[in-house]
């Protein structure tokens, strides 16, 4: 139990860091006091779920990714939570870039994950990590890249020694992948704009909130977003297109939602929309290290397209009854693996 508490309190920790902010910062956003702050950083608190929904309101994290190593007492907390109906009454309804696709494909599934998150693995740790190390590189060396990789290996726990010996070498290759991206950007012209870069959107009742992983801009003032993934690659055009993830960043920065940075970094220099992309290192193409997977720019009649999406997503989620099918058998590899606490006073076991 301590074990878990501690990844949750050291989560918190890095997600503050990451936006650079003191604890003071962060807790006045949350509406804590610094002292308390401190006590859920080194686990001498337990974080509880009001606290992970200002979390997920204030930083848009996933309250699913956030929760995924933690014990049983969060999943029936947010059972509770979610009793009555969904979002009933809200002025806005949180929707997180990231999870559009799941509420679309089944509001029903998007809930069990979010209440009972899937048992994650060492993979997911690896995805921070790497993510990590690209946000903070100032150049394109791998060496370096892999060093800040490396410096983390540590919080990752492996069932077998082989097992991460296999998870090391992969690491590897999202590090060489991510270093050859860096070098194509600096050869090209693009500069950084941000990483990690939060933003804040309202469509309606959708508050949509999240960060990107950069955001670039070439030499010809065109901005594009960029989203790093170490899972296999979308290849459909078709797809790609109709990205939900790609499609809700580009209408952030349609909207504005990024010109505070923008206007920093450029100094108030025109810029135009460049489209979005999802970047692959786990593998490459036509002699590449990495791959991509590229969203032109929308135009509005595409951008009022997404908002719609969006007003769907609140309208499928801001109910009583959520609708979808969910059967668990031995096919139903999914369902079997969300961990729902099963309390006794509700079932009636003892």
């Amino acid at each position: 139990m301590a074990q878990q508490n501690a990844r949750l309190g050291g989560k918190l920790r890095r997600l503050r860091q990451s936006q650079k902010l003191t604890q003071a910062q962060m807790a006045e956003a949350l509406g804590l006091s610094a002292s308390y702050l401190n006590l859920l950083e080194h686990n001498q608190r337990a974080v509880t779920v009001p606290v992970l929904l200002k979390l997920a309101q204030r930083f848009g994290i996933d309250i699913a990714d956030f929760t995924a190593d933690d014990d049983a007492r969060l999943t029936s907390d947010l059972m509770e939570v979610f009793a009555d109906p969904l979002f009933d009454g809200a002025d806005v309804v949180p929707i997180s870039p990231s999870r559009l696709e799941a509420i679309e494909r089944s509001p029903l599934d998007w809930f069990l994950e979010t209440i009972a998150p899937r048992e994650s693995g060492p993979q997911t740790g690896i995805g921070t990590i790497v993510h990590a190390a690209m946000q903070h590189a100032t150049d394109p060396d791998l060496d370096a890249i892999w060093a800040a990789i490396e410096q983390r290996w540590s919080e990752l726990v492996f069932e077998s020694p082989w097992l991460a010996e296999q998870q090391r070498r992969l690491a590897r290759r999202y590090a060489v992948g991510v270093a050859a991206y860096l070098r194509d950007a600096e050869s090209e012209g693009r500069g950084l704009v941000g990483a990690e870069e939060r933003f804040e959107l309202i469509v309606d009742r959708a508050r949509v909130s999240g960060s990107v992983d950069r955001l670039e801009v070439d030499a010809d003032g065109a901005v594009r977003v960029v989203d790093l993934k170490t899972g296999a690659p979308l290849t459909k055009q078709a797809e790609i297109d109709a990205h939900p993830q790609l499609a809700a960043y580009q209408l952030a920065y349609a909207e504005g939602a990024f010109d505070e940075v923008l206007d920093r970094v450029l100094d108030g220099l025109p810029h135009t929309p460049g489209g979005a992309r999802l970047l692959y290192v786990r593998e490459g193409v036509k002699g590449s290290d990495y791959r991509e997977a590229v969203q032109a720019p929308l135009d509005e009649a595409q951008r009022e397209a997404v908002r719609e999406r969006l007003r769907q997503a609140v309208a499928a989620v801001a109910v009583a009854r959520l609708t979808g099918v969910r059967t668990v058998d031995r096919f139903d590899f999914a369902a079997a693996a969300h961990r729902i606490h099963r309390i006794g006073p509700v079932t009636g076991e003892g």
